[in-house]
């Protein structure tokens, strides 16, 4: 079996975790005290790779809790992941951090050691390691600086294996912390390097979907989490449970990033909910509708205002094979302007009959578009905003940090966003002379199915 152990840094990264857990517990039908209730093979068929047998039918979750604040670790012990996972899985520092040096130089690389102890720990009783998840923001020390660090580390000790993130990325209209965009570019430059696959969450697109679609007038950070969860969840079926597609960390790549530093993929999820409704039915051609609509991307990107180079979709709920396959027919038939033309057979989609989060129907969708540059490009200007004017530089240079490394995380994500923008040019040009053929060859295999609407 090919695991993978899970980190959790930060207090964002902890409680997206905790959700995390207590969903992915009950899809496996594992009870709080990690038995197994579990009535069908295949949720224990790839059980092992998110958990470790600790006896017969006792399972505990592959997972390292980490965060500099000790109030944050002591009120995750007597909570839910008290429960599921032992004391030494717990690391705290003795005081939280704001600032990506104090994450990355000082109190996070105090705690080093003792969080690589406990990681090579969780390696060793594997029989064959495919990779590290993280959960983490960008936004705050800890989970930028520490996170970033971790990364270094990983990458340092285990190079042959994959390393996935799952980065939330601030929002001025939820947190009014001044230095986020600071933290957030110097993590960026980390995740550019040091990750294979960095899926990127918007609160600031959460923020939006819950005031506007959801209607909540003042929403909360457990509020954003309710409709997170459920879209890690599923991203990460596919890894947890028997399926033909993205079955590990190395395919998902494979088939996603067709260009290294490309690897920063977006989220979608549908339904999304405040809480209610869990009992409503969701039509297949509706969830496919949403998934590729803006309303419903959790990383803020709108698919129409780039190009998609790859894409993966998982439906939960009793739809057949023929149904789903119709549904990405039609799809691609409808919008192959925003199709690269150069990744052919680009979006593949799978089916479950096991749904996140209690859902009767849900959808999730994985995308590789080049429309993420404009997230990328809203928090350069941020950064920009600040910098050139050296405004609240001291917090950051006294830790230990020399102002060339701003100039080198700053270069390096213009890089990025020039290198998604010369993609776009190209497949432009590429797709020009070929979007009529391919929209004639499709409409026949669509006749039947109702129309897509962004």
């Amino acid at each position: 079996m090919r695991e993978i152990v899970q980190l959790q840094v930060g207090a964002c990264g902890n409680n997206i975790g905790e959700g995390f857990w207590q969903d992915v517990n009950k899809q496996h039908g594992i009870d709080a005290s990690g038995a197994s209730t579990s009535s069908q093979e295949k949720q224990v068929e790839k059980i092992k790779v998110f958990y470790k047998e600790l006896k017969e039918n006792k399972y505990q979750p592959r997972a390292v809790v980490v965060d500099l604040d000790p109030e944050n670790i002591t009120n995750l012990r007597s909570g839910y992941l008290g429960k599921i996972l032992p004391s030494d899985h717990f690391i705290a520092g003795e005081y939280g951090c704001r600032t990506w040096p104090r994450g990355h130089y000082t109190d996070g690389a105090e705690l080093l050691d003792s969080i690589m102890e406990s990681i090579h720990k969780e390696v060793e009783e594997c029989d064959c390691l495919q990779g590290f998840q993280m959960f983490h923001s960008l936004g705050g020390g800890t989970g930028s600086g520490l996170g970033s660090l971790l990364l270094e580390n990983l990458l340092e000790h285990y190079p042959s294996n994959i390393q996935s993130a799952y980065s939330v990325v601030y929002s001025r209209l939820v947190s009014d912390e001044v230095i986020e965009p600071y933290n957030a570019v110097l993590a960026l430059s980390r995740l550019i390097e040091n990750s294979e696959e960095c899926f990127l969450i918007d609160n600031e697109s959460l923020y939006n979907i819950v005031t506007k679609s959801l209607e909540v007038k003042t929403p909360s950070y457990k509020v954003f989490n309710h409709n997170i969860v459920p879209a890690i969840s599923s991203s990460t079926y596919s890894l947890r449970f028997p399926s033909q597609l993205n079955s590990d960390l190395r395919k998902r790549a494979l088939n996603l990033v067709p260009f290294p530093e490309q690897h920063f993929l977006t989220l979608s999820f549908a339904p999304l909910t405040c809480g209610a409704g869990y009992g409503e039915v969701t039509p297949l051609t509706q969830l496919t509708q949403q998934i590729f609509d803006v309303n419903n991307s959790l990383s803020g990107c709108d698919i129409r205002q780039g190009h998609l180079m790859a894409a993966s979709g998982m439906y939960h709920g009793p739809f057949s094979s023929k149904e789903i396959d119709d549904q990405m027919s039609y799809m691609r038939a409808m919008n192959h302007d925003v199709i690269a033309n150069w990744m052919p057979d680009s979006i593949k989609l799978d089916g479950s009959d096991i749904t996140p989060c209690d859902l009767p129907t849900a959808a999730s969708l994985i995308a590789n578009t080049t429309s993420i540059k404009r997230v990328f490009s809203r928090i350069r200007d941020q950064f920009w905003a600040m910098y050139k004017r050296k405004a609240f530089l001291h917090g950051y240079t006294r830790d230990g940090m020399d102002w060339m490394e701003f100039d080198e995380a700053l270069a390096m994500l213009d890089d990025l966003i020039d290198a998604y923008t010369n993609l776009e040019v190209t497949t432009s040009t590429g797709d020009e002379g070929n979007a009529e053929e391919e929209s004639t060859n499709n409409d026949n295999n669509t006749n039947d199915l109702p129309p897509l609407i962004f």
